[in-house]
């Protein structure tokens, strides 16, 4: 017998994986703005650090800080990725199917 009563789940690589996503868009609004960053730079200073880190890691070495509205411009980008583009993590729909107890998630997500 299963003496689970409860799953609960994180969202991002779990049920989803946003993080590709909002590293492109990323790396794009920081090139608009002139900064050298390339995938290889996101990968090591970003994955899976929030967005405010980011931004200090690179004033910390470039030396500079982004425009007042790169977070705006930002949040717009990541916004539209998610709604244009995520997808769920292979077979995660069926396996959540198999489970016949209740199930929730509980993530540092943005609830949208």
């Amino acid at each position: 017998m299963n003496s689970a009563t409860l799953t609960i789940f994180d969202c991002d690589g779990v049920l989803v994986d946003s993080e590709p996503l909002a590293n492109r868009a990323m790396i794009k609004c920081l090139q608009d703005e002139g900064f050298d960053v390339d995938e290889a730079y996101a990968e090591k200073y970003f994955h899976g650090v929030s967005n405010r880190d980011c931004l200090v890691t690179i004033a910390a070495h470039f030396k500079r800080k982004v425009s007042n509205h790169f977070e705006e411009r930002l949040s717009l980008m990541v916004t539209e990725e998610i709604k244009n583009t995520l997808l769920p993590i292979p077979h995660i729909k069926g396996a959540l199917e198999t489970l016949a107890y209740p199930r929730c998630v509980a993530s540092g997500s943005e609830p949208d």
